[in-house]
């Protein structure tokens, strides 16, 4: 209605517009063929049937019979029927309709996203006017199998050639996962012969360390698990062979070196212990050249059978540092802080990294986290303590200091009674219950332990560098977590004012008891 009102027209003066259009409505409506179309829609509703299509052998029929593609009957003070901008005369209810004279049948106007989305079709499928060398009456005289076929064909080649490649195994988004491409074999290779050209028979554990470091992109102190890993691989080829071998040969009779195949690998390496160039590149070519550095590191700390890293899995690597780090040489003389500083470390990566709370560190929670990063930079910097984010040796002294003072029976465990003497008794009985009780934990724990006593009755070193890393910093996300869990007291995921009134009250009444406020 509002397009034959437009200016464009030239209509806005013409008083009678409207009246016209319904002469003009109601003479279309009373035409024969109007009359058994619209039949024809009510009695498919009826019978819950589907509607014919603008351009099916419905409105063929209609539009090329001359009665039905001829102009309404025109007003005597109409001089010509509207002209379509391609020269068609406008039909009834504004379809344009082609002369009774062409051989064409009317198609409905595509919209850009029926455009767009035209090209996957099968030529069939398509509007006569764009399918590319197939001809209408070509396609009326095919028969139905071979119609189906050739639809089936055009969607399968769609399917291969025309969709993009858009997913890879492995690969997540903004290139998370994807293979270096300078980290290929046939572009290493030169770098890998100049470094093993001067030990044809293998190189050591001591001289592997370019490898590591320059090659693979390691820090300099995972060089002894990444060799034991890569010497493990040959030695366990040796065993299947033997193995196999052993299956082959008579009866009564073993072959040499069939019992040999244990992973030496694993704790100790022989002392003539090589790794050749062919053995090496073996191993790029199955755990570097179709990894990212995330990967690698993920792959090379987690143990082969498993998909998650461990706490077990970081101790070989943080024995190496406590080795070979020039900013830990003075511990050479005290090996027993080796262990609580391991310990220490360990509970402070999984802390920032394991954001699952399950004690085990995702290949998606490494990569969200600056691990790899880190460890990186401890092996570069010399003052360890410049290492704020999990390796600080000055961390770890307040840490175990602290914790020592509160161990008065030195088991190695603290109990409800030695946690409440924690900043000079600065914590309520009622908070140091809740951490007791449910206090998050870095590690899940079975219900009872070797002794049969209650797991959560005490607190192991563990435990609790994750109650002082929450309680010296609770800005951050992982010490508001801890306190919320505290302070829940029903586990509804809120803090109501009632249990807000209960901490209170219960903090401040210690505070009265002690002498601290006036009553």
């Amino acid at each position: 209605m509002g397009i034959l009102g437009s200016p464009a027209l030239g209509l806005e003066h013409v008083s009678s517009a409207r009246v016209k259009m319904d002469e003009l409505l109601v003479c279309w409506a009373s035409q024969k063929e109007t009359v058994k179309l619209l039949r024809g829609y009510l009695e498919a509703v009826a019978a819950d049937q589907p509607l014919d299509k603008p351009g099916s052998s419905l409105f063929q029929t209609l539009s090329s019979s001359p009665s039905s593609s001829s102009s309404l009957p025109l007003s005597p003070r109409s001089p010509s029927p509207l002209k379509s901008p391609v020269g068609h005369s406008a039909g009834p209810a504004g379809l344009s309709h082609r002369s009774p004279t062409s051989k064409s049948h009317w198609t409905p106007h595509l919209s850009p996203r029926s455009e767009r989305f035209e090209r996957y079709l099968s030529p069939e499928k398509r509007s006569p006017s764009r399918s590319s060398g197939v001809s209408e009456e070509s396609s009326r005289s095919r028969p139905p199998e071979a119609s189906r076929k050739v639809a089936d064909e055009g969607r399968a080649k769609v399917s291969r050639e025309d969709i993009p490649h858009f997913w890879v195994k492995g690969e997540g988004g903004r290139g998370r996962g994807r293979p270096i491409p300078r980290d290929s074999l046939e572009e290493r290779r030169q770098e890998m012969e100049r470094l093993f050209e001067r030990h044809p028979e293998g190189l050591g554990v001591d001289d592997f360390v370019p490898v590591t470091k320059t090659l693979c992109g390691f820090p300099s102190f995972f060089n002894a698990v990444l060799y034991k890993r890569i010497f493990a691989r040959s030695q366990q080829a040796r065993a299947s062979a033997a193995r196999q071998q052993e299956k082959t040969a008579p009866e009564g009779e073993e072959s040499e070196g069939a019992h040999s195949g244990q992973d030496n690998g694993a704790d100790e390496l022989p002392p003539d212990a090589r790794i050749p160039l062919a053995l090496f590149e073996e191993f790029w070519r199955d755990e570097i050249e179709t990894y990212d550095h995330i990967d690698r590191f993920f792959r090379l700390v987690k143990k082969p059978e498993n998909h998650f890293i461990e706490k077990d899995d970081l101790q070989p690597f943080i024995r190496e540092l406590l080795l070979y780090h020039p900013g830990l040489e003075f511990l050479e003389a005290h090996p027993d802080f080796h262990p609580k500083y391991a310990t220490t470390v360990t509970t402070r990566i999984f802390y920032i990294v394991n954001t699952s709370r399950c004690g085990r560190i995702s290949q998606g929670e490494l990569r969200r986290s600056n691990l790899v990063e880190v460890f990186n930079t401890v092996d570069e910097e010399e003052d360890i303590n410049k290492v704020t984010e999990y390796f600080s040796y000055e961390h770890f002294y307040v840490v175990f200091c602290r914790f020592y003072e509160l161990d008065a029976d030195r088991d190695g465990r603290l109990s409800e009674e030695d946690l409440i003497k924690y900043g000079e008794h600065g914590l309520s009985r009622l908070i140091v219950d809740r951490i007791m009780s449910v206090g998050p934990r870095p590690f899940p724990q079975g219900r009872r332990n070797e002794d049969g006593s209650d797991p959560r009755a005490t607190m192991t070193y563990e435990d609790y560098v994750y109650f002082m890393l929450s309680e010296e910093d609770r800005g951050n996300e992982h010490s508001l977590r801890y306190w919320f869990t505290c302070v829940d007291l029903d586990g509804d995921g809120r803090i109501g004012h009632m249990e807000m009134r209960l901490f209170y009250d219960n903090q401040a009444r210690d505070r009265r008891l002690e002498g601290c406020t006036e009553t």
